[in-house]
């Protein structure tokens, strides 16, 4: 991704933060700049939210993101909002199974929980750090057989360069690593392929 936006600057592009409290204004600015190519998905932390994710001044957000098919990120970043917040997630992609969901877990979150979401929702994909696939043999190996296709890279706490280094050795098939490093994202984000980058 980095050497994707090097060379091309024009592909570099935000996400949308949202005021639920000036929805109208929000969303005008939120359709602009995903129209307009300088956005490509929705963010909100879930401590952001006082009145909860599944709130009803949250939903116009994820409708105007499943109108404009662009991904909506939830991050948790301990893990008493993971399993706060976790069963607001779990309604919002039943009341719209259009919208692609891209959770963003706190460091060890149970396997069999991000599993089970992926089981029962078929648009919620998961962005996980290196270090997890690395320690998580079981995770591992369920994601390379059922959801190669529903994981992105993100960051530690340790940082991009060590991210990165740890990604380089975590003993996925080489395919599944592609996909977990750049594919993914750029299919949900709207990212040219390498395909039609040489195009």
């Amino acid at each position: 991704m980095i050497a994707l936006v090097r060379h091309n600057p024009s592909q570099l592009r935000g996400l949308a933060s949202y005021d639920c409290l000036r929805i109208g204004e929000s969303l005008r600015w939120i359709e602009r700049g995903v129209t307009g190519g300088l956005l490509s998905g929705a963010y909100a932390g879930a401590e952001s939210s006082p009145s909860g994710l599944n709130s009803s001044r949250m939903y116009p957000l994820y409708g105007l993101c499943a109108m404009l098919r662009v991904p909506m990120i939830f991050d948790f970043t301990t893990q008493e909002r993971w399993n706060a917040h976790r069963p607001e997630v779990e309604v919002i992609a039943a009341d719209f199974p259009e919208l692609d969901i891209i959770l963003a877990p706190p460091p060890r979150t149970d396997a069999v929980s991000i599993a089970r979401l992926m089981q029962s929702f078929a648009r919620i994909s998961f962005a996980l750090c290196p270090q997890e696939l690395q320690n998580e043999v079981l995770m591992r190996e369920w994601v390379e057989c059922n959801a190669r296709e529903r994981i992105l890279f993100c960051s530690s706490p340790k940082g991009w360069a060590n991210s990165v280094e740890t990604a380089r050795t975590v003993p996925l098939h080489p395919w599944v690593l592609r996909a977990y490093l750049y594919e993914n994202a750029a299919r949900l984000f709207g990212f040219p392929t390498a395909a039609e980058r040489v195009a």
